[in-house]
């Protein structure tokens, strides 16, 4: 696994791959870090979406987690820049 690591406003990150797709993006410091292209593109997306550069991300994520969990990430990636949602609502979506 590839990670790198880096700090935000919102705390540190570490961003982590495998077989050139991203599969987390954890709160922390890694102790190991393992960059590759793919992570070093990954941080520079999230710069600039904190730097208020970028609404959308180009990159290929595979988060491991259950069916609900996929069904949850799916709609969290539909909700638009800047729009809040609560659990509730996304709960109440999913039925």
């Amino acid at each position: 696994m590839s990670q790198i690591s880096m700090h935000a406003p919102i705390g540190d990150l570490t961003i982590s791959a495998e077989d050139n797709i991203i599969v987390s993006l954890d709160w922390g410091w890694a102790q190991e870090q393992n960059t590759n292209t793919l992570l070093q593109d990954a941080k520079s997306q999230l710069d600039d979406y904190f730097d208020g550069l970028r609404k959308n991300f180009d990159l290929p994520l595979e988060p491991p987690g259950t069916k609900f969990q996929q069904r949850v990430w799916s709609m969290m990636e539909q909700i638009p820049y800047g729009k809040t949602i609560t659990y509730g609502e996304i709960a109440k979506a999913l039925g």
